[in-house]
């Protein structure tokens, strides 16, 4: 059999990747946490499932911190040249399909056991044969021994067949669990006579006990009647002893009875009695806590002055005053601004009258003035004086004229042409004329009469008037100073209404104040003094109300008390007639109540004494019983009559305990019948005597089977081991060139290993001194004579070494992979490893592909 393709889904390291495995041998190579353990393990699990078979617990399912689900599938070749496909799927179970090569898996996955063909060689000798680790190399004799031995001469073709060396060896602890001829360890045969021996005893002693329980049973009818004697007597006496002791409680109870009763002259209606003392100290104590009640009802209770009454019923217009006060202050100050304002804009408006030369007495009649009508009259004015003026200036052709003029003389100056000279004369000609021809000026037109009258009602100055420019200057003065007096005015008037209102609101503080205070000039000064009147008397009213308060709760508490204390003398004086009555013969009150108390306490514990016993079962039984009318010594609970009671009560006491003993020893005797126990006993050893029998044949059986086993598995040893170890010794003698030429058991099947040098006859036991790199040859030279005798007959499995050759040096690599190479034409050869330079080797001297996994998924594989 051998790998053709292997396709893997995910498994560890491997996820997505195809392998192309057609050839009989190759080398896995790459570098640590590559994938070659993951490539390893899933060739295996290819063959025979997967180990351990659950998601949660396999370790190539967590690869990352994830969990995943594990598939693969691989394209095997048989020994026959067939074809086989195999799918393995890891999720929430194991699951198996096989198909054949160009074929599509069909239906569901099942199991997930090895391959059918695989039955002969399970996964422990695969393992332990066909696929080797550096650590599976390195076993000692032991297990050796146990991996090569045990599965080579046990093994037998029949599926999950035991070796027979753990056979023999459990037919031997059996054997030796069963008999021994030195009773080492505590055999069954020996524990089985010991118990007989202990059986046979136990039946002589039941045989005795059976006599002995006769005479028990005698005894015991005479114990059961003297202890119902017994306690019968003590159950006598003790129904007696508590009868006694009721009856002297009743005897007491009467006695006392009599020396309770009231004395003469005091009646149950006089009762309960109090302690008078105790009256007359809460009679003094309600006294001592009205006695300052009593002094501020005796006080005059003073009243409030009519001119505190006054202020207090002013008190609100007061409170409001105060809160309009910051109005009124407000209210001055804007008044003052607005004098201010007054006085600031009248004196703009006369500065306005006195700049034109106007009289600043004359200022009240400039608000008068018609001065739009003096504007018309002034326009009217400026008009006139521009028509008596004529035109308002000359043609522009004449100004042209005399600029020709004057450039004659200057033509003449320059020495120019005569045509220039005579050309300024010509155009000086019509110019002279125009001028010539030209009306004469009339006269100017004279001042409105208006103006002129408003210009001496304010004594202005002739200037201010003399033109139309002056006038309208003159009229802007007066609009300017018109407007600061209108505003002047309007200042004027605001101050006066808000000296009314701070004045009005003045008069009616006043008027709070009269009768009161002394009258002032200042408002706020006013305002204060009304205010500490007020408090003041505010303080003196508190200081009425306060007393009229505190009369009134002495008069409630007056009121409350006086009450209690009547009732209170009432009680006492009660109290001390009783007294008086009942203990005459004491004159002072307090040995009365003392002698009161204890005649109280008395009553008291004979009503509840009384109570108690009425309370008991007993009473009515006991209540009128004769022996109560008995005298001195024939009572039952005198002295003597006790005393008697008691040593009886002892004795029985002592007695019976003895008698409930021995009457106790002789029923555990008894409750074993002896007819039962000597049965028991008598089985009991014929079965002892039965199984002792029944051991005795299987031991033979045993030790039969065992030399049965002995001999067979020697002669299996004799004719399979020779072969097996002549065909490592031949491969041993390969590997290492001649130096070791073969390997036996010279000591037996339990001995050592040993290999013998060709330099000398003297067998060595494989382990050190010989380097670990000699015992990973010899053990795998082992290996290789042990699969080629399993695989006779059989289907041959690949071989895998996964890192077996580190330890190697060159020369023996060397001498090995012809050996592979060899081995190769009948069973493909895989090997692992993460040195390329082993890989290297492999290729060179085996012909193996190169898989290098350090390529990433997908790597070609390399010829």
């Amino acid at each position: 059999m051998r790998f053709r393709r292997l396709e893997v889904e995910r498994f560890g390291a491997l996820a997505d990747c195809d392998f192309d495995l057609d050839g009989r041998a190759f080398v896995v190579l790459g570098p640590n946490e590559t994938g070659k353990s993951s490539f390893h393990c899933a060739l295996e699990t290819a063959l025979y499932g997967f180990s351990p078979a659950s998601r949660e617990t396999h370790p190539y399912a967590h690869w990352g911190g994830v969990t995943h689900r594990l598939k693969l599938t691989a394209e095997l070749e048989l020994d026959s040249g067939e074809g086989l496909m195999v799918e393995r799927v890891l999720q929430s179970a194991p699951g198996m399909r096989l198909a054949l090569p160009g074929e599509e898996f069909s239906g569901s996955r099942v199991g997930n056991g090895p391959l059918e063909i695989l039955q002969s060689a399970p996964l422990k000798v695969f393992q332990a044969v066909y696929s080797l680790t550096t650590d599976d190399t390195t076993f000692h004799e032991d297990d050796v021994r146990d991996h090569v031995q045990q599965l080579l001469l046990g093994e037998t073709g029949v599926e999950n067949a035991r070796p027979t060396r753990e056979l023999r060896e459990e037919l031997t602890a059996d054997l030796r669990g069963l008999w021994r001829s030195d009773n080492a360890g505590n055999p069954l045969a020996k524990r089985l006579r010991d118990e007989l021996k202990e059986q046979r005893a136990e039946e002589r002693a039941a045989r005795r006990a059976a006599r002995e329980l006769r005479q028990e049973v005698e005894e015991r009818a005479e114990l059961e009647a003297k202890r119902k004697e017994l306690a019968e007597g003590l159950a006598a006496l003790r129904r007696e002893a508590s009868e006694v002791e009721f009856l002297e409680a009743q005897a007491d109870l009467r006695w006392r009875e009599e020396s309770a009763r009231l004395p003469a002259g005091v009646t149950p209606e006089d009762l309960p009695l109090e302690d008078p003392g105790a009256l007359e100290e809460e009679i003094a104590r309600i006294d001592a806590a009205l006695e300052e009640p009593r002094r501020s009802l005796a006080a005059e209770l003073p009243e409030v002055a009519p001119v505190d009454r006054t202020l207090l019923a002013r008190a609100e217009g007061i409170a409001a005053a105060r809160q309009q006060y910051s109005a009124h202050a407000e209210a001055l100050a804007r008044r003052d601004a607005a004098r201010d304002q007054d006085r600031e804009a009248e004196g703009l408006a006369r500065e306005r009258l006195t700049r034109i030369g106007g009289d600043g007495e004359r200022l009240p009649r400039v608000a008068d003035l018609p001065l739009d009508g003096l504007r018309s009259a002034n326009e009217e004015w400026r008009a006139d004086l521009l028509a008596a003026q004529g035109p308002p200036g000359q043609p522009p052709w004449l100004w042209v004229a005399l600029a020709l003029a004057l450039l004659s003389p200057l033509a003449a100056a320059l020495h120019l042409t005569p045509a220039w000279v005579a050309f300024g004369a010509l155009a000086a000609l019509p110019a002279l004329v125009h001028l010539l021809r030209r009306a004469p000026t009339p006269p100017a037109p004279a001042r409105p009469e208006a103006i002129g009258r408003w210009a001496e009602e304010l004594a202005l100055d002739e200037s201010a008037t003399a033109t139309p420019d002056a006038v309208v200057r003159s009229l802007e003065r007066l609009e300017e100073a018109r407007e600061h007096l209108l505003r002047a005015r309007d200042r004027r008037a605001q101050s006066e209404a808000l000296e009314r209102e701070c004045a009005d609101r003045v008069e009616r503080w006043r008027d709070l104040a009269e009768g009161v205070i002394e009258p002032q000039e200042d408002a706020s000064l006013l305002l204060e003094r009304l205010e500490a009147e007020l408090e003041r008397a505010r303080a003196r009213a508190a200081v009425v109300e306060s007393a009229i308060a505190e009369r009134e709760r002495a008069e409630a508490l007056v009121e409350a008390q006086l009450p209690r204390r009547e009732e209170l003398e009432v009680r006492r004086d009660r109290t001390l007639e009783v007294l008086e009555a009942a203990f005459g013969e004491l004159s002072d009150p307090a040995a009365r109540w003392a002698a009161w108390r204890e005649l109280e306490g008395e009553r008291d514990y004979v009503h509840r004494r009384a109570r108690e016993l009425r309370r008991d079962p007993r009473w009515e039984a006991l209540a009128d019983d004769p022996r109560l009318a008995l005298e001195g010594e024939d009572r039952p609970w005198s002295a003597s009559a006790q005393d008697a009671r008691r040593a009886r009560l002892a004795e029985l006491e002592e007695r019976l305990p003895q008698v409930d003993r021995r009457l106790g020893e002789i029923r555990a005797h008894l409750e074993g019948d002896p007819g039962d126990r000597l049965a028991i006993a008598a089985e009991r050893v014929a079965e002892l005597e039965s199984e002792l029998v029944a051991v005795r044949r299987a031991r033979d059986r045993l030790a039969l089977l065992e030399r049965v086993l002995i001999e067979a598995e020697r002669r299996h040893r004799a004719a399979h081991q020779p072969d097996v170890l002549r065909r490592a010794g031949d491969y041993l003698a390969s590997v290492t060139g001649g130096r070791y030429r073969r390997l036996d058991y010279p000591h037996g099947p339990d001995g050592p290993l040993c290999v013998l040098p060709a330099d000398h006859d003297e067998p060595i036991e494989v382990g050190p001194p010989l380097s670990r790199g000699t015992r990973e040859q010899i053990y795998l030279c082992l290996r290789l004579g042990t699969l080629d005798h399993l695989d006779l007959g059989r289907e041959s499995l690949p071989l895998i070494l996964d890192e077996a050759l580190v330890h190697w040096d060159g020369g023996r690599r060397a001498a090995l992979y012809p050996l592979l190479g060899e081995i190769s034409r009948r069973r493909q050869v895989i090997l692992f490893t993460c040195h390329r330079e082993l890989a290297r080797e492999a290729h060179e001297g085996l012909g193996a592909l190169v898989i290098d996994l350090g390529q990433g998924v997908g790597a070609k594989v390399e010829a």
